[in-house]
């Protein structure tokens, strides 16, 4: 038992040796420099990483890179990396989703402020005049511009234009590249606009052709049984073969017979007789081919007399007594007011009724320098365009219909107006009738 005593004792002793020998070997507690004791060695501090706060102003991490200047901020204030900051975060990026979109950017004819100049398509100067379309006038609104007019260059389609200018006949909506050539005997006309016209267009074949008649007497009843297939009217033929007596005029095909008091040879009322023939029931009979009187018990009236104005009578039987027309004056488009006050816009009858007084509607107006003649009436105007630098751009160069216009004040691109000091010049002369 002593023995076992000793060799603990022994053992114990060992130990704390051993532990006295660790504690001369650890190392040196840290000073309150962050040192340690006897050396200039430092030692290793540890931090809480700060992230950078990309709306407040304040370098938070330290890096001297405050906000979007901290690269930490990119995909915030530039998101879609086109290297300008977004404008809510103090850039000049207007639509920070788009790359296409930034102060650097071309401006395109897409409905966008593509450089963040607050202008858009043809309000922006910077517009390069390449980006912008062609033009044309298309006044019959049929989808095919005058071939005649030179092209108005916009983003946006002007009123009454179009992007081709192959139209033959901007007046006439029936004539245009579009158009099937037919037989148009009685008065040649391209329609289809390729400057050829009945038999000279190849684009006519035989099942085109019309068949024609002899008419000795040339009252546009033919007769006989002779056919001549052609497209255009043959010398002394006509389109029917019913004339009764194709030696005299004023003899047509058979007829039902009205009767004729005034003796203007057009009748009115119940027919004589339930079947057509060629021979008047006996004098004092119209045929139904005159067409009706619609007063016969005055001679000078019937379907094609002449029309006098304003007289109280219609002579022609169209149903009205014609309204005489006459000369009211001129004026110069920009005789209207200054563009920089935003005036109300005019149509070149508003603008006559404006200068000249009365009704817009009783007005017409006239771009030809005729002051005599009414038949000279061009029922069109000039007119000005906010935004257009030429002289008087109307629709891509040539006058509107005389009703025309755009826009309720003249404050706008594209806006038109009959009555305006702007781009129009001394030529731009628009002429007043009333009446008619």
């Amino acid at each position: 038992m002593v023995g076992v005593l000793l060799l603990a004792l022994l053992g114990c002793e060992e130990s704390a040796e051993h532990l006295k020998s660790f504690e001369d070997t650890a190392a040196p507690p840290l000073t309150s420099t962050g040192t340690v004791p006897g050396t200039t060695d430092s030692l290793p501090t540890t931090t809480t990483p700060v992230a950078e706060d990309c709306f407040n102003g304040i370098d938070d991490d330290g890096d001297g890179r405050p906000d979007c200047f901290d690269t930490e901020c990119e995909p915030i204030c530039d998101a879609d990396g086109d290297g300008e900051d977004n404008i809510a975060m103090g850039g000049d990026d207007c639509d920070d989703t788009n790359p296409d979109v930034n102060p650097d950017a071309l401006e395109l004819c897409d409905g966008v402020d593509n450089d963040c100049d607050l202008l858009i398509d043809d309000a922006d100067p910077d517009l390069p005049p390449a980006e912008q379309s062609s033009w044309y006038p298309d006044l019959d609104g049929d989808g095919y511009g005058n071939r005649d007019e030179e092209a108005r260059r916009a983003c946006a389609q002007p009123p009454n234009s179009s992007a081709t200018n192959d139209d033959c006949n901007d007046a006439d909506d029936t004539i245009n590249p579009g158009r099937d050539e037919i037989c148009s005997w009685n008065e040649p006309v391209d329609e289809d606009c390729d400057d050829l016209i009945d038999d000279a267009d190849p684009d006519i074949t035989e099942e085109d052709y019309l068949d024609w008649f002899a008419d000795a007497d040339g009252d546009g009843f033919g007769s006989g049984e002779d056919i001549v297939r052609a497209c255009s009217r043959p010398e002394a033929s006509a389109l029917t073969n019913d004339d009764c007596d194709d030696s005299d005029p004023t003899v047509g095909p058979p007829s039902l017979w009205y009767p004729d008091l005034d003796r203007d040879g057009h009748g009115v009322g119940v027919p004589f007789g339930p079947d057509p023939t060629c021979e008047p029931p006996g004098p004092g009979y119209g045929p139904d081919w005159r067409g009706f009187d619609c007063d016969d018990a005055a001679p000078a009236t019937y379907p094609g007399a002449e029309e006098i104005c304003e007289d109280g009578v219609d002579q022609d039987c169209d149903g009205v007594d014609a309204v005489c027309i006459t000369y009211a004056g001129s004026y110069l488009v920009h005789d209207g007011p200054g563009w920089m006050t935003y005036p109300p816009t005019y149509t070149c009858r508003e603008a006559c009724a404006e200068i000249f007084g009365g009704d817009e509607a009783s007005y017409r107006c006239s771009v030809d320098d005729d002051t005599e003649d009414p038949e000279t009436i061009t029922d069109s105007a000039w007119l000005s365009e906010y935004g257009a630098a030429d002289n008087c751009m109307s629709g891509g160069g040539g006058p509107l219909p005389d009703d025309a216009k755009s826009c309720v004040n003249y404050d706008t691109a594209g806006c038109q107006s009959a009555y305006i000091m702007d781009n129009c010049g001394d030529g731009s002369t628009n002429h007043c009738w009333v009446g008619g």
